[in-house]
């Protein structure tokens, strides 16, 4: 949902912002452009690189869930072996504690992972951001009336395509995001 919605933001975008330049429909043509902002958002080199940490924070924080699990199972185990000396008192009060650590486990795992998809999602925007910035540039070098996104367009011809054009900019411009995960 969040991939459409930047879609149709990134498309809005553009052709709002070349809407709000004054057009002399008469005296001007129509001149489309094409940009697969899909394309963009999968082989440009800032969103590989992107991809890549993205999974390399996954694993380490898979890592950490692993090590947070294996702890508590060691626990539980061992209250489960303590229930049979203990007093139903002293019981509870250890199995409430346990309780009390699978909440604190739990509630760490769920902010460390809302932490990575917020940073993900902020690189993300980074680069829909430099996209987005290079295809107005491109649209007033060229002299584009309307650039629409690929997703939406069910024909064109080739010369109406710009991707591979912008994916070089990009490239050039913006090789890697800086992938912000707190400690």
């Amino acid at each position: 949902m969040k991939l459409l919605t930047s879609k149709i933001l990134l498309a809005s975008c553009v052709s709002f912002s070349l809407l709000a330049s004054p057009l002399k429909a008469a005296e001007e043509p129509l001149k489309v452009a094409v940009v697969d902002v899909d394309k963009l958002m999968q082989t440009s080199k800032s969103a590989k690189q992107l991809i890549a940490e993205l999974e390399k924070q996954r694993a380490k924080f898979q890592e950490e869930v692993s090590k947070h699990e294996t702890k508590l199972r060691d626990l539980e185990k061992k209250l489960v072996e303590e229930q049979k000396k203990l007093s139903p008192d002293d019981f509870n009060k250890k199995r409430e504690e346990f309780e009390r650590q699978v909440a604190q486990v739990q509630e760490k795992v769920g902010k460390r992972r809302e932490q990575l998809e917020q940073a993900f999602s902020e690189s993300r925007e980074e680069i829909q951001k430099a996209i987005l910035k290079l295809v107005v540039e491109a649209s007033d070098k060229n002299k584009y009336t309307l650039v629409i996104p690929r997703s939406v367009v069910i024909f064109r011809a080739d010369h109406h395509e710009i991707t591979d054009n912008i994916l070089k900019q990009l490239d050039d411009k913006l090789p890697k995001v800086n992938f912000k995960v707190p400690s």
